[in-house]
């Protein structure tokens, strides 16, 4: 468990730098992504979304299977 916890935190600390890097807190910016996010059936590569808010594709790959792994446990409590 612990091996998990800290591969978890470990996740959360290189989402939490892409959000700081790509200024994704700002209002605008956490706006557009919400945006983006938000579509409904958003079916995106990693490298498309890499592309489209102009980061690496390790960036992209590491901040969307973060907020995957977010819907996959709110799916898991209800």
């Amino acid at each position: 468990m612990e091996d998990k916890e800290q591969q978890l935190l470990a996740h959360k600390k290189a989402f939490d730098e892409i959000i700081k890097k790509y200024n994704f807190a700002e209002e605008g910016r956490a706006q557009e992504l919400a945006n983006f996010l938000a579509k409904p059936n958003q079916q995106i590569s990693h490298k498309e979304f890499a592309q489209l808010f102009g980061m690496s594709e390790e960036e992209a790959q590491i901040f969307l299977s973060f907020i995957q792994k977010g819907l996959d446990f709110k799916r898991e409590m209800h």
